[in-house]
């Protein structure tokens, strides 16, 4: 997979012969932003063994932890402040919340795709960011793919994919990588191919906290964090 540089140069030869050279300037407007963040530390044997036992469901396609508050539990707290940490970074650097707003992580979940399984198609409602944590992958396999939401009316046939033309895109995955994205963005895991592999990941949605808009403008809401299920 390729994507358009910034510039690229155009040439064609007129049908007089005489050859035009023009450089394509490309705008990204309305860019919807991928967030990647490094643990700089590989999980105690306490967090994975806390992870890996936690009581799970059915879910479509894969099975899900049954509690879902789990970046609550003191085990977790660590883990939770780098999470912390990296989402705000986000919303500050990428989606310029101004002071007095941060975001919030809300519910937490862990979800295990074994082969043969997959994560079905989906977005997190009642969420402005969501981010997946990878606790175990198989960095040569493991991907997560996002999909355009809007519909497309007009579909030509293309020579090459980008993330111009593309209906969907995937980004190769490791162990102690977060992805942060909008919680709209549509979002979903492949079926497991690889033979004997378990993937695990750990989920989370966030939830401004503080003032939203402001009086001036008769945009003000004013929100507070309510703490569920602390351990």
């Amino acid at each position: 997979m390729t994507s358009l540089n910034n510039k690229v140069d155009v040439v064609s030869t007129l049908s007089s012969g005489i050859q035009v050279s023009e450089t394509l300037e490309v705008f990204n407007l309305f860019p919807i932003p991928i967030g990647s963040f490094r643990l700089k530390r590989k999980l105690t044997k306490s967090e994975f063994k806390f992870i890996e036992n936690l009581d799970k469901s059915l879910n479509e396609g894969n099975h899900s932890t049954k509690y879902s508050y789990i970046l609550n539990d003191k085990k977790l707290k660590k883990l939770k402040e780098f999470f912390s940490i990296c989402v705000n970074e986000y919303a500050s650097r990428i989606m310029s919340m101004s002071s007095g707003t941060d975001l919030y992580i809300t519910q937490s979940w862990a979800n295990f795709t074994k082969t043969g399984e997959y994560h079905h198609k989906h977005e997190h409602p009642n969420s402005m960011v969501s981010g997946v944590f990878y606790v175990k992958t198989d960095a040569e396999t493991d991907k997560i793919y996002f999909d355009r939401n809007e519909y497309r009316q007009i579909k030509p046939e293309v020579s090459e994919f980008n993330v111009y033309n593309s209906d969907s895109w995937w980004y190769q995955v490791q162990e102690g990588q977060l992805i942060l994205f909008p919680s709209s963005l549509t979002h979903r895991v492949a079926t497991i191919e690889k033979e004997g592999h378990e993937r695990i990941s750990l989920s989370f949605n966030t939830f401004p906290r503080g003032n939203l808009g402001t009086r001036e403008s008769l945009t003000e809401c004013i929100l507070e964090e309510k703490i569920h299920n602390v351990k």
